[in-house]
């Protein structure tokens, strides 16, 4: 949950007890600046379940954290989604649906207050709209307007897009439809920040001749279970695609397969392939050396890691399997810039000033900023190792040697990579494993939870039925993503987007 920098979080009352409608609420407080208090909470929604959240003289942001809920502020529905914010001003009317028959909603509040005394009204009831909340004429001049809603797109839709635009940038047919792929892909999971957001910089980087078109990937087989993949600078989808391919026939043979990448570029998300070794029954590791710096070591000032992933996939049989997708960084770079695009502010937690040490919350402002690593010195320590393993292994670029993807568009950036396949049937029957895996995470999901919590979750369990729900109804795409996408299909005479 986001945080004040430096701030210690507590309980600022007792979690509140089911209010109705299967609404729980847990208050904390968070000790602002002067006389500025930070207020934040977690609200479930059950299944079907719509809330009012009402605050007064005070300015509110509701992120919805785990599913997507339409928000009916000022009497106008919106659709809202994953890691989307709802700014609502002092006084409006507005509430949270769960539209979901079968999952609790989880969502993130917070707001501002001189006083810390305003209160969160969360009830499953429907209370009339008085006077006391209507729009004033100072809140309405001042509000933004509502954001739009974001458009599904089906993923024939968007895969064929993506295709096109690549192929038009000079991407061979058979390249530009698997790089589409593992695109869409990434969508489909989850990782909007690094499926179709990504094709308009990919298309900068391969005309401004950043990356190779026609790239000669050549693999070196160093041991039984070893091997090294020099990328020729292609597109880092094709050079990681043939990686996983290599690890997992090295592991069908030796049981283990550890293959390094030097000369590669950003491949999208971490979990597509960790992923891929699970179709052989094996578990998939994998990271890389990111693509630009935006940390600092612990301590400093200088950008001098990246937010380097690591994910690793666990075969559960047929069930799903369990999959960690990671930055070591509180969030993802591409998060950031998917917060400017759309105009949204960021939490504060995200990122610090260099020089002040000041939360950032305006991603405008980005750019003299660092992230923030997980776990304090722990994160910044993990990606320092695993950008070594990544990178200077591989012969690859890592620290001051990093070309910034998002800036330049002309050079080559020797992204390195690893990955790890290692074939479950070579230490214990594939069968049995899975029986014992599905047998502990249903151990953890039926253990004792927190007051105000719904369930416990555990890494991947969304990703399935994410996937599910996204080829049935589609992949969101906002306004201000799909804007950008039907000047790149003008531009390069393939049309828009729809």
């Amino acid at each position: 949950m986001p945080t004040r920098q430096a701030a210690v979080i507590r309980p600022s009352e007792q979690p509140v007890a089911d209010r109705g409608g299967g609404a729980r609420t847990i208050p904390l407080v968070t000790p602002g600046v002067g006389a500025r208090q930070m207020i934040n909470g977690i609200t479930l929604i059950a299944p079907g379940a719509a809330i009012p959240l009402h605050f007064h003289d005070c300015e509110e942001s509701v992120i919805v954290l785990d599913g997507s809920a339409v928000a009916v502020i000022d009497g106008a529905e919106h659709a809202v989604g994953p890691g989307d914010t709802s700014w609502i001003p002092p006084g409006v009317p507005h509430q949270f649906r769960n539209p979901s028959g079968t999952e609790p909603l989880r969502i993130f509040w917070t707001y501002a207050s001189a006083t810390a005394t305003r209160t969160l009204v969360a009830t499953g009831e429907t209370r009339p709209v008085t006077a006391e909340h209507a729009r004033s004429p100072a809140s309405a001049a001042a509000a933004p307007a509502p954001r739009p809603a974001a458009r599904l797109l089906s993923v024939a839709v968007l895969t064929t897009f993506t295709q096109r635009i690549l192929a038009a940038a000079g991407l061979p047919e058979n390249d530009a439809q698997a790089v589409a792929d593992l695109m869409i892909e990434a969508d489909l999971v989850g990782a909007d920040a690094h499926g179709i957001f990504r094709l308009p910089q990919y298309v900068r980087r391969i005309e401004g001749g950043a990356v190779n078109r026609t790239p000669d990937i050549r693999v070196h087989r160093t041991a039984a279970a070893t091997a090294l993949v020099d990328g020729d600078n292609g597109m880092g989808h094709l050079v990681m695609r043939r990686a996983a391919e290599t690890a997992i026939e090295l592991a069908q043979e030796a049981g283990t397969g550890w293959v390094g990448v030097r000369r590669s570029n950003h491949a999208g998300p971490a979990s597509i392939y960790a992923a891929m070794p699970l179709a052989r029954g094996m578990v998939g590791l994998y990271s890389a050396v990111a693509s630009a710096n935006h940390m600092a070591p612990w301590g400093g000032v200088d950008a001098l890691l990246g937010t380097n992933p690591l994910a690793i996939a666990v075969p559960v049989g047929d069930a799903p399997p369990v999959v960690l997708d990671i930055a070591t960084t509180v969030v993802s770079y591409g998060t950031v810039k998917a917060h400017a695009l759309q105009g949204r502010l960021m939490p504060e937690g995200w990122m610090i000033d260099r020089r002040t040490g000041a939360p950032i919350t305006d991603p405008a402002g980005s750019g003299g900023g660092v992230l923030l690593p997980i776990g304090g010195y722990k994160g910044a320590g993990l990606a320092l190792l695993l950008g070594l393993l990544a990178g200077v292994l591989n012969g690859a670029s890592v620290g001051r040697d990093v070309i910034d993807f998002n800036a330049d568009d002309s050079s080559a950036a020797n992204t390195g990579h690893f990955i790890l396949a290692l074939d479950v049937a070579r230490f214990i029957d594939p069968a049995a494993f899975a029986a014992a895996v599905a047998r502990h995470l249903e151990e953890l999901r039926g253990s004792a939870r927190l007051p105000g919590v719904a369930a416990i979750r555990l890494p991947g369990e969304k990703r399935a039925q994410r996937r599910s729900r996204r080829v049935r109804d589609g992949i969101p795409v906002s306004p201000e993503l799909a804007a950008l996408l039907d000047g790149l299909g003008g531009r390069l005479g393939i049309g828009p987007l729809l």
